[in-house]
């Protein structure tokens, strides 16, 4: 007998409980890790205030930490990168 996979959409991944959970879609396939543990959150804090310095002396844009992101025109991928530019 073979599994049958179900594809995950945005609209999916909203009804999930907030369980601290972290979760991504892509292509829709769910991705879950625990969250992350203090060495991991103060390594992304340090590359976020450096690259948010560098990015906003330069007028560049900006730089977010555990922003989410819809991929491409559909609900099949939703990323939530450390920190992004």
């Amino acid at each position: 007998m073979s599994a049958v996979a179900t594809e995950v959409t945005i609209a999916d991944l909203e009804r999930f409980p907030d369980d601290g959970m972290h979760r991504e879609i892509l292509d829709g396939g769910l991705i879950e890790l625990p969250p992350p543990k203090s060495g991991h959150s103060k390594t992304a804090g340090r590359i976020h205030r450096s690259l948010d310095r560098f990015v906003e002396q330069k007028k560049l844009g900006t730089v977010y930490l555990e922003a989410g992101y819809q991929i491409f025109q559909d609900d099949r991928n939703w990323l939530q990168p450390d920190v992004s530019f």
